[in-house]
């Protein structure tokens, strides 16, 4: 199964003040599953809201962050697991 994996955070950005971490497994965003970067594109655009959900697996813990629509500010590599 494809895993989208943070590669690199974007200095000042979302990713960096809220913690997130290169390695970090990205699982859902809104709701919708993320197995590829054009997923996290598609889901994207399905916020309506002023906050979504991102959630992620970091090493044996997952955890849900609240985040502003629009860039996360991360670079992100797709893996098999």
């Amino acid at each position: 199964m494809r895993q989208v994996t943070i590669s690199n955070i974007v200095a000042g950005s979302q990713a960096e003040k809220l913690g997130l971490q290169v390695g970090d497994i990205l699982l859902r965003y809104n709701e919708c599953e993320l197995h590829s970067a054009e997923d996290i594109a598609r889901a994207k655009e399905t916020v309506t809201t002023p906050q979504v959900a991102l959630d992620l697996q970091r090493g044996q813990d997952k955890l849900t962050l609240m985040l502003k629509p629009g860039s996360i500010g991360v670079f992100t590599e797709e893996v098999y697991d």
